[in-house]
Protein backbone atom coordinates (compact mmCIF):
# COMPACT_ATOMS: atom_id res chain seq x y z
CA UNK A 1 0.00 0.00 0.00
CA UNK A 2 2.57 2.44 1.00
CA UNK A 3 4.66 1.25 -2.76
CA UNK A 4 1.61 2.52 -4.06
CA UNK A 5 0.71 5.84 -2.88
CA UNK A 6 4.78 6.94 -3.56
CA UNK A 7 3.92 5.81 -6.77
CA UNK A 8 1.13 8.01 -6.67
CA UNK A 9 3.14 10.92 -5.61
CA UNK A 10 5.47 10.10 -8.22
CA UNK A 11 2.95 10.21 -10.94
CA UNK A 12 1.22 13.69 -9.77
CA UNK A 13 4.60 15.41 -9.43
CA UNK A 14 5.39 14.58 -13.06
CA UNK A 15 2.02 15.80 -14.10
CA UNK A 16 2.35 18.82 -12.40
CA UNK A 17 6.13 19.98 -13.39
CA UNK A 18 5.24 18.79 -17.44
CA UNK A 19 1.65 20.59 -16.85
CA UNK A 20 1.17 24.31 -18.89
CA UNK A 21 1.89 27.20 -17.08
CA UNK A 22 -1.03 27.89 -14.93
CA UNK A 23 -2.48 24.00 -16.22
CA UNK A 24 -4.03 26.24 -19.44
CA UNK A 25 -4.79 23.62 -22.08
CA UNK A 26 -3.84 24.38 -25.41
CA UNK A 27 -5.25 27.51 -26.94
CA UNK A 28 -8.57 26.78 -29.15
CA UNK A 29 -8.22 27.43 -32.90
CA UNK A 30 -10.63 27.99 -35.48
CA UNK A 31 -9.95 27.13 -39.18
CA UNK A 32 -11.72 28.95 -41.90
CA UNK A 33 -11.98 27.12 -45.15
CA UNK A 34 -12.52 29.91 -47.81
CA UNK A 35 -13.30 30.21 -51.79
CA UNK A 36 -12.60 33.59 -53.78
CA UNK A 37 -11.20 36.55 -53.61
CA UNK A 38 -12.93 39.77 -53.10
CA UNK A 39 -16.64 41.00 -53.06
CA UNK A 40 -17.75 38.81 -55.88
CA UNK A 41 -19.83 40.71 -58.13
CA UNK A 42 -20.30 40.86 -61.32
CA UNK A 43 -17.06 39.42 -63.76
CA UNK A 44 -14.74 36.90 -62.14
CA UNK A 45 -11.61 37.62 -63.58
CA UNK A 46 -10.24 34.17 -62.51
CA UNK A 47 -13.65 32.80 -63.92
CA UNK A 48 -13.18 34.42 -67.35
CA UNK A 49 -9.59 33.05 -67.05
CA UNK A 50 -10.79 29.48 -66.62
CA UNK A 51 -13.64 29.93 -69.39
CA UNK A 52 -11.24 30.95 -71.95
CA UNK A 53 -9.36 28.04 -71.10
CA UNK A 54 -12.90 26.02 -72.12
CA UNK A 55 -12.96 28.45 -75.57
CA UNK A 56 -15.25 30.67 -74.35
CA UNK A 57 -15.34 34.23 -76.45
CA UNK A 58 -15.18 37.73 -74.36
CA UNK A 59 -18.91 39.01 -75.25
CA UNK A 60 -19.83 35.27 -74.24
CA UNK A 61 -17.75 35.30 -70.63
CA UNK A 62 -18.89 38.78 -70.30
CA UNK A 63 -22.81 38.50 -71.27
CA UNK A 64 -22.81 35.17 -69.24
CA UNK A 65 -21.49 37.39 -65.54
CA UNK A 66 -23.14 40.57 -66.63
CA UNK A 67 -26.95 38.92 -67.23
CA UNK A 68 -28.73 40.19 -70.18
CA UNK A 69 -26.28 42.17 -71.27
CA UNK A 70 -25.19 43.50 -74.57
CA UNK A 71 -21.77 44.15 -76.33
CA UNK A 72 -21.53 47.16 -79.09
CA UNK A 73 -20.22 49.92 -79.74
CA UNK A 74 -19.99 53.53 -76.74
CA UNK A 75 -22.22 55.77 -78.42
CA UNK A 76 -20.81 58.83 -75.72
CA UNK A 77 -17.07 57.60 -74.74
CA UNK A 78 -15.89 60.76 -72.71
CA UNK A 79 -13.29 62.72 -74.41
CA UNK A 80 -10.64 62.14 -71.40
CA UNK A 81 -10.18 60.08 -68.79
CA UNK A 82 -9.23 61.18 -65.57
CA UNK A 83 -7.23 59.04 -63.43
CA UNK A 84 -6.82 59.51 -59.98
CA UNK A 85 -3.01 58.42 -58.97
CA UNK A 86 -2.10 59.71 -55.83
CA UNK A 87 -4.08 61.87 -53.49
CA UNK A 88 -3.22 63.57 -49.86
CA UNK A 89 0.50 63.70 -50.32
CA UNK A 90 2.84 66.49 -49.07
CA UNK A 91 5.32 65.77 -52.12
CA UNK A 92 5.42 64.28 -55.40
CA UNK A 93 8.69 62.88 -56.57
CA UNK A 94 8.86 63.22 -60.70
CA UNK A 95 11.74 60.98 -62.28
CA UNK A 96 12.03 61.80 -66.29
CA UNK A 97 12.61 58.28 -68.57
CA UNK A 98 13.56 57.90 -72.07
CA UNK A 99 13.37 61.47 -72.23
CA UNK A 100 13.09 65.49 -70.86
CA UNK A 101 9.69 66.11 -69.10
CA UNK A 102 8.46 69.51 -69.16
CA UNK A 103 6.83 70.93 -65.95
CA UNK A 104 4.05 73.71 -67.43
CA UNK A 105 1.96 76.07 -65.25
CA UNK A 106 -1.80 76.73 -65.14
CA UNK A 107 -2.74 74.96 -68.22
CA UNK A 108 -1.51 71.80 -70.56
CA UNK A 109 -0.19 74.93 -72.85
CA UNK A 110 1.07 77.23 -69.95
CA UNK A 111 4.47 78.43 -69.34
CA UNK A 112 6.93 76.07 -68.66
CA UNK A 113 8.32 76.26 -65.14
CA UNK A 114 11.64 73.99 -66.70
CA UNK A 115 12.33 70.39 -67.85
CA UNK A 116 13.01 67.86 -65.78
CA UNK A 117 16.68 66.17 -67.76
CA UNK A 118 16.41 62.53 -68.40
CA UNK A 119 17.39 60.45 -65.30
CA UNK A 120 17.07 63.68 -63.01
CA UNK A 121 14.46 63.22 -60.36
CA UNK A 122 12.37 66.73 -59.35
CA UNK A 123 10.55 67.23 -56.11
CA UNK A 124 7.29 69.02 -55.88
CA UNK A 125 6.42 70.74 -52.35
CA UNK A 126 3.90 73.40 -51.53
CA UNK A 127 4.30 76.69 -49.07
CA UNK A 128 1.87 79.26 -48.68
CA UNK A 129 -0.55 77.85 -50.89
CA UNK A 130 1.63 77.96 -53.92
CA UNK A 131 4.27 74.98 -55.77
CA UNK A 132 7.84 75.05 -54.85
CA UNK A 133 9.85 72.71 -57.35
CA UNK A 134 13.02 71.93 -56.20
CA UNK A 135 15.74 69.97 -58.94
CA UNK A 136 17.62 67.17 -58.36
CA UNK A 137 20.22 68.95 -57.13
CA UNK A 138 17.99 70.64 -54.13
CA UNK A 139 17.33 73.58 -56.03
CA UNK A 140 14.67 75.52 -56.11
CA UNK A 141 13.30 75.93 -59.50
CA UNK A 142 13.25 79.37 -61.13
CA UNK A 143 14.13 80.52 -57.54
CA UNK A 144 10.12 81.19 -56.27
CA UNK A 145 6.80 79.44 -55.94
CA UNK A 146 4.27 78.81 -58.77
CA UNK A 147 0.86 78.58 -59.57
CA UNK A 148 -1.18 77.63 -56.49
CA UNK A 149 -4.76 76.34 -55.81
CA UNK A 150 -6.02 77.74 -59.11
CA UNK A 151 -2.95 77.18 -60.88
CA UNK A 152 -2.18 73.79 -61.06
CA UNK A 153 1.07 71.98 -62.41
CA UNK A 154 1.34 69.97 -65.96
CA UNK A 155 3.60 67.57 -66.36
CA UNK A 156 3.90 66.74 -70.05
CA UNK A 157 5.93 63.94 -71.84
CA UNK A 158 3.87 61.98 -74.05
CA UNK A 159 4.21 64.15 -77.36
CA UNK A 160 8.48 63.96 -76.99
CA UNK A 161 7.99 60.39 -76.59
CA UNK A 162 9.46 60.67 -72.94
CA UNK A 163 7.76 59.48 -70.15
CA UNK A 164 7.69 60.14 -66.24
CA UNK A 165 7.85 57.87 -62.75
CA UNK A 166 5.43 59.42 -59.65
CA UNK A 167 7.45 57.48 -56.80
CA UNK A 168 4.05 58.14 -54.96
CA UNK A 169 2.01 56.29 -56.86
CA UNK A 170 4.78 53.36 -57.93
CA UNK A 171 4.37 53.51 -61.70
CA UNK A 172 5.96 55.27 -64.81
CA UNK A 173 3.66 57.17 -67.19
CA UNK A 174 4.03 58.08 -71.00
CA UNK A 175 0.06 58.35 -71.81
CA UNK A 176 -1.24 61.76 -72.03
CA UNK A 177 0.35 64.27 -68.90
CA UNK A 178 -0.23 64.52 -65.43
CA UNK A 179 -2.17 66.98 -63.59
CA UNK A 180 -0.69 68.26 -59.76
CA UNK A 181 -3.04 70.06 -57.55
CA UNK A 182 -2.64 71.79 -54.44
CA UNK A 183 -6.37 71.29 -52.56
CA UNK A 184 -7.53 71.40 -49.20
CA UNK A 185 -6.14 74.66 -48.04
CA UNK A 186 -5.69 75.82 -44.83
CA UNK A 187 -3.46 72.28 -44.10
CA UNK A 188 -2.70 71.71 -48.13
CA UNK A 189 -2.02 68.55 -49.80
CA UNK A 190 -1.24 67.48 -53.00
CA UNK A 191 -2.77 65.32 -55.39
CA UNK A 192 -1.92 63.98 -59.32
CA UNK A 193 -4.00 63.35 -62.03
CA UNK A 194 -2.91 60.83 -65.30
CA UNK A 195 -5.33 62.92 -67.71
CA UNK A 196 -5.35 60.25 -71.01
CA UNK A 197 -7.52 59.73 -73.89
CA UNK A 198 -9.89 56.81 -73.17
CA UNK A 199 -8.22 54.16 -75.37
CA UNK A 200 -4.92 55.19 -74.17
CA UNK A 201 -6.09 54.90 -70.83
CA UNK A 202 -7.27 51.13 -71.25
CA UNK A 203 -3.50 50.80 -72.37
CA UNK A 204 -2.47 51.19 -68.84
CA UNK A 205 -5.47 49.48 -66.68
CA UNK A 206 -3.31 46.76 -65.17
CA UNK A 207 -5.86 44.25 -63.73
CA UNK A 208 -5.23 40.85 -65.16
CA UNK A 209 -1.77 39.57 -66.14
CA UNK A 210 -0.68 40.19 -69.89
CA UNK A 211 -0.07 36.21 -70.17
CA UNK A 212 -3.67 35.51 -69.83
CA UNK A 213 -5.57 33.85 -73.12
CA UNK A 214 -7.23 36.48 -75.24
CA UNK A 215 -10.68 36.18 -75.17
CA UNK A 216 -10.42 36.82 -70.53
CA UNK A 217 -7.92 39.98 -71.57
CA UNK A 218 -10.47 41.03 -73.80
CA UNK A 219 -13.42 40.64 -71.64
CA UNK A 220 -11.46 42.64 -69.28
CA UNK A 221 -10.80 45.20 -71.47
CA UNK A 222 -14.37 46.09 -72.47
CA UNK A 223 -15.39 45.41 -68.56
CA UNK A 224 -13.04 48.13 -67.68
CA UNK A 225 -13.80 50.63 -70.43
CA UNK A 226 -17.83 50.72 -69.74
CA UNK A 227 -16.93 50.65 -65.76
CA UNK A 228 -14.46 54.39 -66.66
CA UNK A 229 -17.53 55.23 -69.19
CA UNK A 230 -20.59 54.63 -67.21
CA UNK A 231 -18.47 56.22 -64.01
CA UNK A 232 -17.53 59.36 -66.55
CA UNK A 233 -21.63 59.42 -67.53
CA UNK A 234 -22.82 59.02 -63.94
CA UNK A 235 -19.89 61.39 -61.52
CA UNK A 236 -18.79 63.52 -64.27
CA UNK A 237 -14.73 64.06 -64.50
CA UNK A 238 -13.83 65.59 -61.35
CA UNK A 239 -15.12 63.59 -58.43
CA UNK A 240 -14.54 65.20 -54.89
CA UNK A 241 -11.43 63.92 -52.85
CA UNK A 242 -9.23 63.45 -56.10
CA UNK A 243 -10.84 65.29 -58.88
CA UNK A 244 -11.39 62.45 -61.11
CA UNK A 245 -13.00 60.22 -63.10
CA UNK A 246 -11.22 57.21 -61.43
CA UNK A 247 -8.98 56.15 -59.00
CA UNK A 248 -5.96 54.29 -60.44
CA UNK A 249 -6.17 51.85 -57.41
CA UNK A 250 -8.65 48.98 -56.62
CA UNK A 251 -11.34 51.52 -55.37
CA UNK A 252 -11.91 51.86 -58.94
CA UNK A 253 -9.63 49.97 -61.16
CA UNK A 254 -5.95 49.89 -61.24
CA UNK A 255 -4.17 52.25 -63.70
CA UNK A 256 -0.08 51.33 -64.32
CA UNK A 257 0.28 53.50 -67.42
CA UNK A 258 3.14 52.85 -69.08
CA UNK A 259 4.38 49.97 -66.87
CA UNK A 260 1.79 48.12 -68.06
CA UNK A 261 2.26 48.85 -71.80
CA UNK A 262 5.28 47.94 -71.47
CA UNK A 263 5.84 45.42 -69.29
CA UNK A 264 6.04 41.91 -69.99
CA UNK A 265 4.00 40.49 -73.02
CA UNK A 266 2.12 44.05 -72.89
CA UNK A 267 1.62 43.50 -76.62
CA UNK A 268 -0.64 41.24 -76.15
CA UNK A 269 -2.78 43.32 -73.26
CA UNK A 270 -2.62 46.28 -76.68
CA UNK A 271 -3.62 43.67 -79.01
CA UNK A 272 -7.16 43.04 -76.81
CA UNK A 273 -7.81 46.62 -75.96
CA UNK A 274 -7.29 47.63 -79.91
CA UNK A 275 -9.50 44.25 -81.01
CA UNK A 276 -12.28 45.33 -78.10
CA UNK A 277 -12.00 49.21 -79.34
CA UNK A 278 -14.53 51.40 -77.88
CA UNK A 279 -16.73 48.09 -77.09
CA UNK A 280 -18.49 48.33 -73.93
CA UNK A 281 -21.63 46.29 -72.10
CA UNK A 282 -24.96 47.25 -72.34
CA UNK A 283 -28.31 46.21 -70.76
CA UNK A 284 -31.38 47.85 -72.41
CA UNK A 285 -28.96 50.51 -74.09
CA UNK A 286 -27.16 51.90 -70.96
CA UNK A 287 -23.82 51.40 -69.43
CA UNK A 288 -24.09 48.71 -66.64
CA UNK A 289 -21.87 49.54 -64.00
CA UNK A 290 -19.16 46.43 -64.57
CA UNK A 291 -17.90 45.38 -61.60
CA UNK A 292 -15.23 43.26 -61.76
CA UNK A 293 -13.19 41.24 -58.58
CA UNK A 294 -10.77 38.55 -58.46
CA UNK A 295 -12.37 35.29 -58.26
CA UNK A 296 -16.06 34.71 -56.97
CA UNK A 297 -15.41 31.34 -55.42
CA UNK A 298 -17.35 28.94 -57.64
CA UNK A 299 -20.62 31.59 -57.65
CA UNK A 300 -20.78 35.33 -58.32
CA UNK A 301 -22.86 37.80 -55.84
CA UNK A 302 -26.11 40.02 -55.86
CA UNK A 303 -24.92 43.37 -55.81
CA UNK A 304 -28.04 43.63 -53.04
CA UNK A 305 -26.10 41.42 -50.84
CA UNK A 306 -23.11 43.23 -51.08
CA UNK A 307 -23.58 46.71 -50.62
CA UNK A 308 -27.31 46.95 -50.11
CA UNK A 309 -29.50 48.91 -52.15
CA UNK A 310 -31.61 47.96 -55.15
CA UNK A 311 -30.70 44.79 -57.08
CA UNK A 312 -29.25 45.73 -60.40
CA UNK A 313 -30.93 42.81 -62.82
CA UNK A 314 -27.50 42.48 -64.71
CA UNK A 315 -25.44 42.05 -61.39
CA UNK A 316 -27.06 38.81 -59.67
CA UNK A 317 -25.13 35.90 -58.65
CA UNK A 318 -24.35 33.37 -61.47
CA UNK A 319 -22.36 30.06 -61.34
CA UNK A 320 -19.02 30.53 -62.22
CA UNK A 321 -17.61 27.38 -63.76
CA UNK A 322 -14.28 28.94 -64.76
CA UNK A 323 -13.09 30.11 -61.29
CA UNK A 324 -11.81 26.26 -60.22
CA UNK A 325 -8.96 26.64 -62.93
CA UNK A 326 -6.13 24.88 -61.42
CA UNK A 327 -3.94 28.53 -62.10
CA UNK A 328 -6.61 30.29 -59.50
CA UNK A 329 -4.76 30.54 -56.29
CA UNK A 330 -7.72 31.97 -54.30
CA UNK A 331 -9.83 29.24 -55.39
CA UNK A 332 -9.55 28.01 -52.22
CA UNK A 333 -7.52 28.59 -49.00
CA UNK A 334 -7.53 28.22 -45.53
CA UNK A 335 -6.98 30.12 -42.59
CA UNK A 336 -6.54 29.37 -38.93
CA UNK A 337 -6.25 31.32 -35.63
CA UNK A 338 -6.89 31.43 -31.60
CA UNK A 339 -10.12 32.20 -30.04
CA UNK A 340 -7.73 35.22 -28.35
CA UNK A 341 -6.95 37.03 -31.61
CA UNK A 342 -10.70 36.68 -33.24
CA UNK A 343 -11.83 38.45 -30.12
CA UNK A 344 -8.98 40.72 -30.43
CA UNK A 345 -9.91 41.71 -34.29
CA UNK A 346 -13.56 41.71 -33.36
CA UNK A 347 -13.03 43.82 -30.86
CA UNK A 348 -11.23 46.33 -33.04
CA UNK A 349 -13.68 46.46 -36.04
CA UNK A 350 -16.80 46.89 -33.75
CA UNK A 351 -15.97 47.85 -30.71
CA UNK A 352 -17.70 45.07 -28.61
CA UNK A 353 -15.68 43.35 -26.07
CA UNK A 354 -16.85 39.56 -26.08
CA UNK A 355 -14.04 37.60 -24.25
CA UNK A 356 -12.49 34.93 -26.20
CA UNK A 357 -14.20 33.69 -28.79
CA UNK A 358 -16.29 30.05 -28.21
CA UNK A 359 -18.37 29.71 -31.27
CA UNK A 360 -19.80 31.02 -34.16
CA UNK A 361 -23.55 30.73 -34.74
CA UNK A 362 -26.69 31.75 -36.66
CA UNK A 363 -25.15 31.61 -39.64
CA UNK A 364 -27.51 32.96 -42.55
CA UNK A 365 -25.68 32.65 -46.13
CA UNK A 366 -26.59 34.33 -49.49
CA UNK A 367 -27.39 32.12 -52.71
CA UNK A 368 -23.96 31.86 -53.45
CA UNK A 369 -23.16 30.37 -50.16
CA UNK A 370 -21.23 33.61 -48.60
CA UNK A 371 -22.00 34.57 -44.88
CA UNK A 372 -24.57 37.62 -45.06
CA UNK A 373 -24.80 37.68 -41.23
CA UNK A 374 -23.35 35.46 -38.43
CA UNK A 375 -23.31 35.90 -34.45
CA UNK A 376 -19.79 35.19 -32.86
CA UNK A 377 -20.20 34.18 -29.24
CA UNK A 378 -17.44 34.41 -26.45
CA UNK A 379 -16.89 34.06 -22.93
CA UNK A 380 -18.44 37.61 -22.26
CA UNK A 381 -20.96 38.40 -24.91
CA UNK A 382 -21.60 37.98 -28.39
CA UNK A 383 -21.93 40.40 -31.38
CA UNK A 384 -24.09 40.01 -34.66
CA UNK A 385 -21.83 41.09 -37.61
CA UNK A 386 -22.21 41.05 -41.61
CA UNK A 387 -20.34 38.45 -43.65
CA UNK A 388 -18.07 41.08 -44.87
CA UNK A 389 -16.64 42.82 -41.53
CA UNK A 390 -16.10 39.24 -40.39
CA UNK A 391 -13.64 38.70 -43.29
CA UNK A 392 -12.65 42.45 -42.58
CA UNK A 393 -12.15 41.93 -39.28
CA UNK A 394 -9.82 38.84 -39.37
CA UNK A 395 -8.39 39.30 -42.41
CA UNK A 396 -10.20 36.30 -44.48
CA UNK A 397 -10.39 36.89 -48.41
CA UNK A 398 -13.90 36.35 -48.89
CA UNK A 399 -17.33 35.78 -47.41
CA UNK A 400 -17.21 32.73 -49.12
CA UNK A 401 -15.87 30.73 -45.72
CA UNK A 402 -16.89 27.55 -43.53
CA UNK A 403 -15.59 27.50 -39.99
CA UNK A 404 -13.96 24.09 -38.59
CA UNK A 405 -16.30 22.01 -41.21
CA UNK A 406 -14.84 22.21 -45.09
CA UNK A 407 -17.89 22.19 -46.86
CA UNK A 408 -16.31 23.44 -50.37
CA UNK A 409 -17.06 21.68 -53.70
CA UNK A 410 -13.64 20.02 -54.93
CA UNK A 411 -12.78 17.84 -57.04
CA UNK A 412 -13.71 14.99 -58.13
CA UNK A 413 -17.34 16.64 -57.64
CA UNK A 414 -16.39 20.20 -58.44
CA UNK A 415 -16.64 19.59 -62.22
CA UNK A 416 -20.10 18.03 -62.48
CA UNK A 417 -21.50 20.60 -59.89
CA UNK A 418 -19.81 23.62 -62.29
CA UNK A 419 -21.11 21.47 -65.05
CA UNK A 420 -25.10 21.32 -62.94
CA UNK A 421 -24.61 25.16 -63.43
CA UNK A 422 -24.52 25.22 -59.55
CA UNK A 423 -27.87 23.84 -59.85
CA UNK A 424 -27.93 21.81 -56.27
CA UNK A 425 -27.32 25.25 -54.32
CA UNK A 426 -25.57 25.81 -51.23
CA UNK A 427 -23.09 23.00 -50.00
CA UNK A 428 -24.90 22.21 -46.51
CA UNK A 429 -21.84 19.12 -45.56
CA UNK A 430 -18.34 18.22 -45.64
CA UNK A 431 -17.45 15.53 -48.68
CA UNK A 432 -18.39 12.25 -46.60
CA UNK A 433 -16.64 8.82 -47.93
CA UNK A 434 -19.72 5.85 -48.31
CA UNK A 435 -19.74 2.71 -49.43
CA UNK A 436 -18.73 2.70 -53.29
CA UNK A 437 -17.41 6.27 -53.50
CA UNK A 438 -18.03 9.69 -51.95
CA UNK A 439 -21.31 12.02 -50.96
CA UNK A 440 -21.53 15.64 -50.85
CA UNK A 441 -25.43 17.11 -49.35
CA UNK A 442 -26.51 20.60 -50.76
CA UNK A 443 -29.25 22.64 -50.60
CA UNK A 444 -31.01 20.64 -53.19
CA UNK A 445 -30.44 17.29 -52.81
CA UNK A 446 -26.68 15.77 -52.81
CA UNK A 447 -23.89 14.63 -56.00
CA UNK A 448 -22.76 10.70 -55.20
CA UNK A 449 -19.30 10.09 -56.68
CA UNK A 450 -19.67 6.53 -58.33
CA UNK A 451 -16.08 5.55 -57.85
CA UNK A 452 -16.38 2.13 -59.98
CA UNK A 453 -17.98 3.81 -62.64
CA UNK A 454 -15.68 7.17 -62.26
CA UNK A 455 -18.77 9.46 -62.53
CA UNK A 456 -20.66 12.18 -60.63
CA UNK A 457 -24.33 11.96 -60.37
CA UNK A 458 -27.07 14.51 -58.45
CA UNK A 459 -29.88 13.11 -57.15
CA UNK A 460 -32.62 14.78 -55.56
CA UNK A 461 -36.37 15.58 -54.27
CA UNK A 462 -38.25 12.62 -53.84
CA UNK A 463 -35.66 10.32 -55.29
CA UNK A 464 -33.06 11.23 -52.94
CA UNK A 465 -35.95 10.84 -49.69
CA UNK A 466 -36.54 7.34 -50.73
CA UNK A 467 -32.92 6.57 -51.84
CA UNK A 468 -32.12 7.71 -48.14
CA UNK A 469 -34.80 6.15 -46.64
CA UNK A 470 -33.59 3.09 -48.00
CA UNK A 471 -30.11 3.11 -47.21
CA UNK A 472 -28.33 5.28 -49.40
CA UNK A 473 -25.11 3.63 -50.86
CA UNK A 474 -25.13 1.14 -48.37
CA UNK A 475 -28.71 0.00 -49.04
CA UNK A 476 -30.20 -2.41 -51.37
CA UNK A 477 -29.94 -0.08 -54.46
CA UNK A 478 -26.01 0.70 -54.30
CA UNK A 479 -24.36 3.60 -55.35
CA UNK A 480 -26.14 5.67 -58.31
CA UNK A 481 -25.57 5.16 -62.31
CA UNK A 482 -27.24 7.78 -63.63
CA UNK A 483 -29.27 11.38 -63.23
CA UNK A 484 -32.79 11.45 -63.08
CA UNK A 485 -33.71 10.87 -66.22
CA UNK A 486 -37.05 10.89 -68.13
CA UNK A 487 -38.56 7.43 -68.48
CA UNK A 488 -39.91 6.37 -72.16
CA UNK A 489 -42.96 6.18 -73.30
CA UNK A 490 -44.31 8.50 -70.66
CA UNK A 491 -45.10 11.99 -70.16
CA UNK A 492 -44.34 13.12 -66.82
CA UNK A 493 -42.09 10.07 -65.95
CA UNK A 494 -38.45 9.87 -64.40
CA UNK A 495 -36.15 7.45 -63.24
CA UNK A 496 -32.75 6.84 -61.91
CA UNK A 497 -30.51 4.13 -62.32
CA UNK A 498 -28.51 2.40 -59.45
CA UNK A 499 -26.23 -0.53 -59.03
CA UNK A 500 -28.93 -2.69 -57.73
CA UNK A 501 -32.17 -0.96 -59.09
CA UNK A 502 -33.46 1.69 -60.17
CA UNK A 503 -36.37 4.39 -58.37
CA UNK A 504 -39.39 5.21 -60.69
CA UNK A 505 -41.43 8.30 -60.49
CA UNK A 506 -44.71 8.53 -61.97
CA UNK A 507 -47.63 11.32 -61.67
CA UNK A 508 -50.22 9.77 -59.81
CA UNK A 509 -48.36 6.17 -59.03
CA UNK A 510 -45.88 8.42 -56.43
CA UNK A 511 -42.55 6.99 -56.02
CA UNK A 512 -41.06 3.54 -55.86
CA UNK A 513 -37.76 1.24 -55.47
CA UNK A 514 -36.97 -1.39 -57.10
CA UNK A 515 -33.88 -3.59 -56.72
CA UNK A 516 -32.22 -6.85 -56.27
CA UNK A 517 -33.55 -10.10 -57.93
CA UNK A 518 -37.53 -8.56 -58.17
CA UNK A 519 -35.58 -5.19 -60.45
CA UNK A 520 -33.58 -7.97 -63.02
CA UNK A 521 -36.63 -10.13 -63.57
CA UNK A 522 -38.39 -6.63 -64.20
CA UNK A 523 -35.63 -5.46 -66.54
CA UNK A 524 -35.31 -8.86 -68.24
CA UNK A 525 -39.06 -8.70 -68.63
CA UNK A 526 -39.35 -5.73 -70.69
CA UNK A 527 -39.17 -3.28 -67.86
CA UNK A 528 -41.88 -0.34 -67.99
CA UNK A 529 -42.95 -1.04 -71.77
CA UNK A 530 -44.46 -4.66 -70.52
CA UNK A 531 -45.00 -4.17 -66.79
CA UNK A 532 -45.44 -0.88 -66.81
CA UNK A 533 -43.97 1.65 -64.24
CA UNK A 534 -44.14 0.11 -60.09
CA UNK A 535 -47.02 0.58 -57.90
CA UNK A 536 -45.34 -0.74 -55.05
CA UNK A 537 -41.75 -1.20 -53.60
CA UNK A 538 -40.07 -4.28 -52.81
CA UNK A 539 -41.98 -6.05 -50.16
CA UNK A 540 -40.30 -8.64 -47.98
CA UNK A 541 -43.16 -11.23 -47.20
CA UNK A 542 -42.59 -15.11 -45.33
CA UNK A 543 -39.79 -17.07 -45.91
CA UNK A 544 -37.96 -14.83 -47.56
CA UNK A 545 -40.18 -13.84 -50.82
CA UNK A 546 -39.44 -10.61 -52.03
CA UNK A 547 -42.43 -9.20 -54.20
CA UNK A 548 -43.47 -5.76 -56.39
CA UNK A 549 -46.05 -4.63 -58.44
CA UNK A 550 -46.69 -2.99 -61.46
CA UNK A 551 -49.41 -1.57 -63.68
CA UNK A 552 -50.01 -4.50 -65.72
CA UNK A 553 -48.29 -7.29 -63.31
CA UNK A 554 -46.48 -8.44 -60.40
CA UNK A 555 -43.09 -10.10 -59.76
CA UNK A 556 -42.67 -12.52 -56.68
CA UNK A 557 -39.26 -13.95 -56.10
CA UNK A 558 -38.89 -16.83 -53.62
CA UNK A 559 -34.84 -17.76 -53.92
CA UNK A 560 -32.14 -17.19 -55.90
CA UNK A 561 -33.34 -17.80 -59.40
CA UNK A 562 -36.86 -17.87 -58.60
CA UNK A 563 -38.74 -15.24 -59.84
CA UNK A 564 -42.07 -15.36 -61.44
CA UNK A 565 -43.90 -13.03 -63.53
CA UNK A 566 -47.56 -12.88 -63.57
CA UNK A 567 -49.42 -10.77 -66.06
CA UNK A 568 -52.83 -8.79 -65.28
Amino acid sequence: MRSIRSLFLVVLIASLVTAPAGGARAARRFTFYGAGWGHGVGLSQWGAYGLAQQGWSAEGILTHFYSGTRVGHAAHPPFKIRAGIVQGVQAVHLSATRGPVGVRVGSVHGPEAGRIGTGSTWTVFHRGGRFRLYDGRGRLVGGRSWGGVREPLFVRYAGSGSSVHVAEAGHTYGRGWIEIELYACGVCALRAIAVVSPERYLDGVAEVPSSWPMAAMEAQAIAARTYAFEKAARLGAHRPGCDCTVYASTADQVYAGWDKEAGPDGGRWLAAVRRTRAEVATYHGALIQAYFSSSSGGHTESNANVWGGAPLPYLHGVCDPGDFTSANPNRAWTASMTASAIAVRIRRATGRRIGSARRFTEVRRTPSGRIEAITVAGTRGSVRISGDTLASALGLRSPLVWIDHDRRVRAPLRRRYDHLGCGPGVPMAPVMHVAGGIRQRFARGALWRNAKRGRTFWVRGPVERLYVARGGSGGPLGMPRSDIERAPACRGCVRTLFEHGAIYTKPGAGVHAVYGRVFWAFYTHGGTTKLGFPTTGVRKGRRGVKSAWFERGAIRCSGPGRCRVVRR
